[in-house]
């Protein structure tokens, strides 16, 4: 089974990962309470188009910063920050 660890701690005990919700396949782990999507990316949980993300991201490697890069992308400073802190955890 793909992604039955956690993204946060790197949880790969199967007995401390629970299905949280089997309508959408939502699972969440016992040790830091984070939960996630069964086989979903960054890309795929976003409300937002991918092509705003990308562009979003490629800024951020160029090293813009965070208010320049949501005046461009014309989205918040903290959904760029959110994206940031997920792009360096994984």
């Amino acid at each position: 089974m793909k992604n039955h660890f956690c993204p946060k701690c790197q949880n790969k005990a199967p007995n401390l990962i629970k299905l949280y919700d089997k309508k959408r396949q939502r699972y969440r782990c016992c040790i830091c309470k984070t939960s996630w999507y069964k086989n979903k990316s960054i890309q795929q949980n976003l409300k937002s188009e991918a092509v705003t993300y990308n562009r979003a991201i490629q800024l951020l490697e160029h090293n813009y910063s965070i208010r320049i890069t949501a005046k461009y992308t014309k989205k918040a400073p903290s959904t760029i920050l959110r994206w940031k802190k997920q792009l360096n955890t994984n």
